[in-house]
């Protein structure tokens, strides 16, 4: 299959190998300079890049320019990829989110991991009692992965409660799970989700490519009669590289290619957009109680 891929950065390279990998063949960059680099074709011209006859194209640009070439991308009717976040605000793609939301298809690689599997699962069992959630980088740039993840394992949907200022609101689902979100752009701290059950057992993803279950304490010290306790790991995983590519990449690249049978794992441009409104309502402190997303 032949793939035109829209960029030339870190991302664009990383789809490149991973086409490679699969035994696809990227024909053509399209990007703003042209530069002689390896043997494939490079163009500034769109019609140019579309005479290379891609069959699915992959957007993997600055945000402030993904709109008005996904706009563009689209009118070929060819299977997209867009690198998130898809645009600065939601408004931005209002028009185009119900028309063609199954032509495109947003790169959220971390739904692929298998450790958010692995929650996915426990999740299902109707044990989860709360979830608490740290980010420490931007909403609509790292930060956005993390809100895709919320709004991907809660199918159920998901509603803000309560908010005070721009660092810290309550979620809930619509069985009623509270989500604690904290917002510390550029904070000295790792980000995090922590799963809590209702019989104790801590699912925790810090940073996100490792998960560690806690089900019981250690007692580490006594100090003056007082103990110290630290919570054990019943165990540890890592959320491993595949080829030497990105985590999930590999994963998401296949099923992007599957375009008439994809997973439930991929993000659509409606569950984008929802994102994209949750990130705005949280930054800007506007929001509804009866507004989900």
């Amino acid at each position: 299959m032949r793939i035109g891929i829209i960029g030339y950065g870190r991302m664009a390279k990383e789809y490149e190998k991973v086409i490679n990998c699969l035994d696809h063949k990227v024909c053509c960059f399209l990007r703003k300079r042209k530069v002689y680099e390896g043997t494939l074709p490079i163009t500034t011209h769109w019609n140019k890049f579309l005479k290379e006859k891609p069959e699915a194209i992959i957007i993997a640009i600055p945000i402030n320019e993904t709109i008005k070439i996904l706009n563009k991308a689209i009118q070929t009717g060819l299977p997209i990829l867009v690198e998130k976040p898809i645009a600065n605000s939601f408004k931005d793609i209002l028009d185009i989110v119900e028309k063609y939301e199954n032509q495109v298809m947003v790169g959220y690689n971390r739904r692929y991991y298998k450790t958010v599997e692995n929650i996915k699962i426990t999740i299902a069992t109707g044990k989860l009692a709360s979830v608490f959630v740290n980010i420490s980088e931007g909403l609509l740039y790292s930060g956005c992965h993390i809100l895709d993840l919320l709004l991907y394992l809660f199918k159920d949907k998901v509603w803000i409660k309560d908010q005070v200022g721009k660092h810290a609101c309550l979620l809930t689902t619509n069985n009623k799970i509270p989500i604690l979100l904290q917002i510390n752009e550029n904070a000295f701290s790792n980000t995090e989700i922590r799963f809590t059950f209702k019989d104790g057992i801590v699912y925790q993803l810090k940073p996100i490519e490792i998960l560690t279950v806690y089900n019981s304490f250690l007692k580490v010290k006594e100090i003056n009669g007082n103990r110290q306790y630290s919570p054990e790991a019943a165990f540890y995983t890592l959320e491993r590289m595949q080829n030497k590519f990105k985590c999930g990449l590999l994963e998401q690249v296949k099923d992007f290619l599957n375009f008439k049978n994809r997973s439930n794992i991929a993000c659509n441009l409606n569950q984008a957009s929802r994102v994209l409104r949750l990130a705005e309502d949280i930054k800007g402190e506007q929001w509804s109680g009866n507004r989900y997303y």
